[in-house]
């Protein structure tokens, strides 16, 4: 593992909380292994248990049609509008 991505997972096990700056140097030089560890080592941390659960998420959109124009999602369309798709 690289020592900038060690130091950063390390600040983090210290209880500090990470800077947009060190999130950027996490996007851009660490890879996906190194990633997952340094996660895993924060999942420990935060919670010991031996037994983990992960749910994936899975959302199909019938639609993309909506009225409320809410804030959100950023993927609907007006009633009427050319890409909006209705699943049937």
């Amino acid at each position: 593992m690289q020592p900038e991505i060690l130091n950063i997972i390390e600040k983090r096990l210290a209880g500090e909380r990470l800077s947009t700056s060190d999130g950027i140097t996490l996007l851009q030089n660490a890879d996906l292994l190194s990633l997952g560890q340094g996660a895993n080592l924060v999942r420990a941390q935060m919670h010991p248990q031996k037994v983990v659960s992960f749910v994936i998420d899975r959302n199909i959109n019938y639609t993309n049609v909506c009225s409320c124009q809410c804030k959100f999602c950023a993927f609907y369309c007006k009633p009427g509008d050319p890409d909006g798709y209705i699943l049937s």
